[in-house]
């Protein structure tokens, strides 16, 4: 049987690992998610009936009071052996590569599929898809390596493993020492760069 992955504020984008049963979570029903759901009210989901919950770039976009309600939610409905994924911004990271290379606000510091990002969108969220109107793309929360890790543990996930990438955090958590099998080969990829090209797939900015 194939693990069963919530897919929170999924967007248009899909969970790159294979040979997983992915359900697709959304707050808009634009783009046409198998659940339209606030993801701070997944309790409204079911308990218990996830192998793994994807959150990729959606965390940054809740305020920080909202935030333990969204975790209390991805704890209803994983089972208690469930690994969390979890990809947010990394601003740390984002700051010191915008000194390093004396970025402005407005210069381009790395490229999407479907958009650059600028300074300014990686700290307050994607400016064109705002000013359209989608004001789910606002920022509102900022985190960090050690800040997201005392998140996790807070709240039972005492087991963390960090993926290299770009720009972001990605964490792969768990309750559970053991990781199954299904997520090991994800742990074990890393975002390949090239020094003066940074580029990474960000679907849900």
């Amino acid at each position: 049987m194939k693990p069963k992955i919530l897919n929170v504020g999924c967007g248009y984008s899909k969970i790159p690992i294979p040979d997983i049963e992915e359900v697709r979570l959304d707050i808009d029903p634009i783009v046409e998610p198998d659940i339209v759901c606030d993801a701070r009210n997944l309790a409204e989901v079911g308990r218990g009936e996830y192998d793994g919950v994807w959150m990729q770039h959606v965390l940054e976009h809740f305020c920080e009071y909202d935030v333990q309600s969204v975790l209390n939610g991805i704890d209803f409905v994983l089972k208690p052996t469930g690994v969390l994924i979890l990809i947010v911004p990394d601003i740390v990271e984002a700051i010191s590569h915008v000194i390093e290379k004396q970025a402005s606000i407005n210069d381009v510091i790395l490229c999407t599929q479907t958009d650059p990002i600028r300074t300014i969108d990686m700290i307050y969220g994607l400016q064109s898809k705002i000013a359209s109107g989608n004001e789910f793309y606002a920022h509102k929360m900022a985190f960090d390596r050690k800040s997201l890790t005392g998140l996790l543990h807070q709240n039972g996930f005492k087991h963390i493993h960090f993926v290299k990438s770009v720009l972001e955090i990605r964490a792969v958590a768990t309750k559970d020492l053991a990781y199954p099998e299904w997520i090991q080969k994800y742990m074990s990829q890393g975002t390949k760069h090239k020094e003066d090209e940074i580029t990474e797939m960000w679907m849900n900015w």
